[in-house]
């Protein structure tokens, strides 16, 4: 499938959505830059270093099933050359399934979002992403 890569920050954020949402585990690696790290919902509190962090998005992938998310009050702002930092109110329900016990549950999420993405003169990437639960 041909797809029209991402131009803006928001685009890029947009875009690892659906990636997830579509279990195209395969192309969500295309939008984080190397070194990307991560402070989720999944893992309050703990910085995840660049190997645990895309680890933990990918797994996303498997793991929940019929995701539906809204991005809501999605907006970005240039901080430097070739930085941006968008922030999101993330809302996203589904099945978390846990593969090795053949189980799940419904899972029902609403987070506030800061991504800090960089351009490395072929696009944008996102570098970091910090996601605070409100519930």
């Amino acid at each position: 499938m041909s797809r029209t890569p991402p131009n803006t920050p928001i685009e890029v954020i947009i875009s690892a959505y659906e990636s997830i949402k579509n279990g195209e585990v395969e192309v969500l690696s295309e939008f984080y830059a190397e070194g990307y790290t991560l402070i989720s919902e999944l893992n309050p509190g703990h910085l995840l270093e660049p190997e645990g962090a895309l680890l933990t998005r990918r797994s996303m992938v498997g793991q929940i099933t019929d995701l539906d998310y809204s991005l809501e009050e999605i907006s970005s702002r240039l901080i430097g050359e070739g930085v941006a930092l968008v922030v999101y109110r993330l809302r996203y329900r589904g099945m978390l399934v846990y593969q090795y016990r053949f189980e799940g549950r419904f899972i029902q999420v609403e987070a506030i979002c800061t991504a800090v993405l960089v351009n490395d003169g072929r696009g944008w990437k996102i570098l970091h992403e910090h996601l605070t639960p409100l519930s």
